[in-house]
């Protein structure tokens, strides 16, 4: 958002100064707009998770992060839940070809297979395998969304932000229970 916002002020400056015939800063306007696009693109991209680089997920409907279940053995299918973060294992996720990998055993995140792309579609961990249900991108706007339908993970809206609430995917709405923040771990 503040990205757009630098943008259009450069872009309103630019169109002043060229309506005025001015230059910014020994620069046409024109090169000038060209300078603001160009360094908000690459604040965006510096602003993507880095490959090999471990993050927390937060959710920023409670401030709870994305962990793989205590419980969990590290076993297909077991399950991703939220928890106040403290900085275990089970909350360290690294992103390596568009998959979010848990730092405990190894697993991806997953829309889980045999999801038909509907609302509730369950998420579990599963070994790699590059499918595009274990592809997930940041939204500009801070959605986490999964590449085999284009749903969002999403904190379940029912849940009162206790350890142990669940996450699904779900069509984009907006809620903060849908936005996420990676903070290096």
């Amino acid at each position: 958002m503040q990205e757009r916002r630098i943008i259009k002020l450069a872009l309103t400056a630019a169109a002043l100064a060229s309506a005025l015939g001015l230059t910014i800063a020994g620069a046409t306007a024109a090169s000038a707009a060209q300078s603001a696009t160009s360094a908000a693109t690459a604040a965006r991209s510096a602003a993507r998770p880095a490959a090999g680089t471990t993050y927390e997920l937060t959710n920023r409907a409670h401030d709870l992060c994305l962990t793989a279940a205590a419980g969990g053995d590290g076993s297909n299918g077991d399950a991703v839940r939220l928890w106040h973060c403290y900085g275990g294992s089970n909350q360290h996720w690294h992103i390596t070809n568009s998959e979010w990998v848990n730092g405990a055993h190894g697993l991806c995140l997953t829309a889980a297979a045999g999801g038909d792309g509907s609302n509730g579609d369950a998420v579990r961990l599963w070994h790699c395998y590059n499918g595009s249900n274990q592809h997930w991108v940041f939204t500009e706007t801070g959605e986490l969304a999964n590449g085999a339908h284009g749903l969002v993970l999403t904190a379940v809206a029912a849940h009162d932000g206790s350890n142990g609430d669940a996450v699904r995917l779900w069509g984009n709405y907006g809620g903060a229970n849908q936005l996420w923040t990676y903070h290096l771990n």
